[in-house]
């Protein structure tokens, strides 16, 4: 036996002004529970993640969190994980003074590592109170093309937090959605932070 469901929004006003048929809230795509990570210099974070993905195992990242469903790769039919990084790192490889040097030079230096790179968007924003750099590129690896977004947070004249999205092309769509909302959540958590 098969049940549909449907739902008629009204606009206008109910009786005594009451407002009807509003649209609901959009259904969350992010986890009840944020996950917590402590990454160089001291710095503490919550994030939440996508609906359906959870920590996974990585020690070379502070955090590594990845799609509970793999993807198939068209081509090979073989799995790929959508996965989310998120580390800590110093200013070392480009030598930054600010926000707007990894607007200027991280293009350049992600290039002179992998020439194969077609850049998308770039852009500075703000999230969580923090000035970030971001990039959006795809590139091929081992046949395949991956999408990929760098979100670069400056912390302090010492540290940035670097986060890497990395999703197969042809899945990017099913995912940025719910990457999105869950780069949005990241918070600083300052009582364990060291100040800027």
């Amino acid at each position: 036996m098969a049940i549909a469901a449907g739902f008629v929004y009204l606009r206008g006003r109910g009786e005594e002004g009451s407002t009807v048929g509003e649209e609901p809230p959009k259904e969350s795509l992010l986890a009840r529970n944020s996950l917590s990570f402590t990454g160089a210099g001291d710095y503490t974070f919550d994030v939440f993640p996508p609906l359906g993905w959870a920590r996974t195992d990585d020690e070379d990242v502070d955090l590594r969190i990845g799609a509970l469903s793999p993807d198939i790769i068209p081509s090979t039919e073989d799995e790929f994980t959508a996965n989310i990084l998120f580390s800590v790192y110093t200013h070392e490889e480009i030598s930054a003074s600010s926000i707007e040097d990894y607007a200027a030079d991280w293009k350049p230096y992600l290039l002179s590592y992998y020439p194969s790179i077609n850049f998308v968007n770039d852009y500075q924003t703000k999230i969580g109170g923090l000035s970030v750099y971001v990039v959006e590129m795809t590139q091929p690896l081992d046949g395949v093309m991956m999408h990929q977004m760098q979100y670069i947070f400056w912390l302090d004249r010492d540290y940035a937090l670097f986060v890497t999205v990395t999703s197969l092309d042809s899945a990017w769509n099913k995912h940025k959605d719910g990457i999105s909302d869950s780069i949005k959540s990241i918070e600083l958590d300052l009582s364990d932070s060291p100040s800027n």
